[in-house]
């Protein structure tokens, strides 16, 4: 109830159904999580059905580098995407005048 009208309020639509999901969402949380153990279990049967000699430790090292190293430089490449769009790099120059031309252009003259 508002406390200055003594009125009940009414929800809008979006309020009564926060913290409740639709069968439309269960069905494709439950899909993912489906594909993503099938992509498990193959990446896994795959792996161990490979022949061939053991790996060595040094394999495994400069593996786990590579993956770490691949992860930096994308964190690195996303955070200057997001720096960049945050402090205006990206903006359009918006001067449409043509090479040469005296007119004024958008004040940056």
């Amino acid at each position: 109830m508002d406390k200055a009208t003594l009125k009940p309020t009414t929800a809008t639509e979006s309020e009564l159904h926060a913290g409740r999901w639709s069968f439309g969402t269960i069905v494709l949380i439950v899909v993912l999580f489906g594909i993503l153990a099938g992509a498990v279990w193959y990446a896994t049967y795959a792996w161990m059905s490979v022949d061939g000699p053991p790996m060595p430790a040094s394999g495994y090292i400069f593996m786990a580098l590579g993956v770490v190293l691949s992860l930096l430089v994308g964190f690195g490449l996303m955070g200057l995407i997001f720096y960049s769009s945050r402090r205006g790099y990206d903006e359009d120059g918006n001067d449409q005048r043509p090479l040469g031309s005296t007119e004024p252009g958008n004040g940056r003259d």
